[in-house]
Order: C-alpha cells, then structure tokens, then sequence
C-alpha cells in the first residue's frame, strides 16, 4: 500500500496519477471484501455457537422434564424381572449338571489303533540317527527321493533292470 502512495505523490504526468490512483482504490476495494468476509465468518461463528447452547439448554429442559414427569422415569421391574430370569436360568443349568450321569471312561470299551509298519519311515528314522553321514549314504539318497515323490504325489520312476544290475 505504502509503495502505490509513493507511486501516486511522485507521478508526474495526469495519467500516472490517475493509474496510482485507480491501484489504490483497488487495493483498499479488495481489503474491503476481505475484511466483509471476515466479519461474515466470524457472525456465522456466532451464530452456530449460540444454536449449539440454545440446543444444549433445551435437551436439558427436555431431560429435566421426563425425569420429574412421574410414571415415565426409570422402572426397577424390568431389572427385577432380568435378574429373576437370570438366577432361573443358572439354578436350572446347576441341576442339569448335577443329575447328568457320567460315563465311567474305564467301562467303555476302547482298543488302540497300530498304524500299520511303514519302512519308509524307518528308513527316516535311520537316516536323522545318521546325522551328515546321511548325505552321503545311497539308501538314504533313495529314501528322500522316494518321500519327496510320496509327498509331490508323483509316481516313483521305474528303475530299468540295467541300471540295477550294474550295482
């Protein structure tokens, strides 16, 4: 502002004067509508505060209301009557539990299951008892592969009769 008021008192010509002229009115035009905004903001500010008490205060009335109104505020029959069901329903669930006949676990008649003998698994078996000697040992070469085909599903290649002859 202060640079266009040092711009209109050292204009020399008309027109220069006039055009600084004209930039300070347009300067003090958009401050104008700057402050006008503000002020409308800060009235709307205002304004939503006050309806936010005003509501405030009328749920209160409204609260104190209902409270005082007799017949329409806090009934005990409805938690009389929740706690008569609950103990109802805990009493009933005792007896239940209490003349329920368990089964005697000795009497019922129970067999153990033997998995059937797998020689894979021994050879598994054998092959971890082995350590790092195992890496080196053919069977137990034979037995990964064969448990990677199983666990793959593949179908373990035939081996043809040459290959095991010349072992």
């Amino acid at each position: 502002m202060s640079e266009l008021v040092g711009q209109s008192q050292g204009a020399t010509g008309a027109l220069q004067a006039t055009q600084a002229g004209n930039q300070i009115l347009a300067l003090q035009s958009q401050q104008l509508s700057d402050l006008v905004a503000l002020i409308s903001a800060n009235g709307r500010a205002g304004a939503l505060t006050e309806a936010e008490r005003a509501a405030a205060v009328a749920q209160g009335r409204e609260q104190r209301r209902r409270f005082l109104t007799p017949g329409s505020g806090y009934q005990p029959g409805n938690a009389r009557l929740a706690a008569v069901i609950f103990v109802a329903v805990a009493i009933t669930a005792t007896v239940i539990e209490l003349t329920r006949k368990d089964e005697d676990p000795a009497s019922a008649p129970g067999h153990l299951v033997q998995p059937e003998r797998d020689p894979l698994r021994e050879g598994q078996r054998r092959c971890q008892q082995l350590g790092q000697k195992a890496a080196e040992d053919a069977e137990c070469l034979r037995i990964w592969a064969e448990t990677r085909d199983r666990f793959l599903g593949r179908k373990p290649a035939p081996t043809s009769p040459s290959a095991s002859e010349g072992r």
